[in-house]
């Protein structure tokens, strides 16, 4: 518990300085997925100990899989709405990811 909370203020440090000493204008495309790269890693983090906290007997598989389910869907949305909006395209791609880790879920 504690070494996930101490990647969390990591995280939150890097993503608050990457943010903080880069002008996005200049930099290279590469470097403009750090920050989501961050933000999974966060979301991820904290949803392994939310989850934790309200189910505490749930199998490491399930609560490996949800959090990074997690993570991702709200990554991945904060990358849609930042580049262009959400269309139908992009609901329909996050409904299949949910629906193929909720499967996977299920299996276990």
């Amino acid at each position: 518990m504690i070494k996930k909370l101490i990647f969390i203020a990591f995280i939150i440090f890097c993503l608050a300085l990457f943010l903080g000493l880069t002008d996005p204008e200049s930099l290279p495309i590469g470097l403009l997925f750090v920050p989501v790269i961050l933000l999974f890693f966060l979301l991820t983090t904290l949803s392994n100990l939310i989850i934790t906290f309200l189910r505490p007997k749930i199998p490491q598989t399930k609560l490996k899989t949800l959090s990074v389910m997690l993570g991702f869907i709200f990554s991945i949305s904060f990358l849609f709405y930042s580049s262009s909006g959400v269309v139908l395209g992009d609901v329909i791609l996050v409904f299949l990811i949910l629906v193929i880790g909720f499967l996977y879920i299920n299996k276990y």
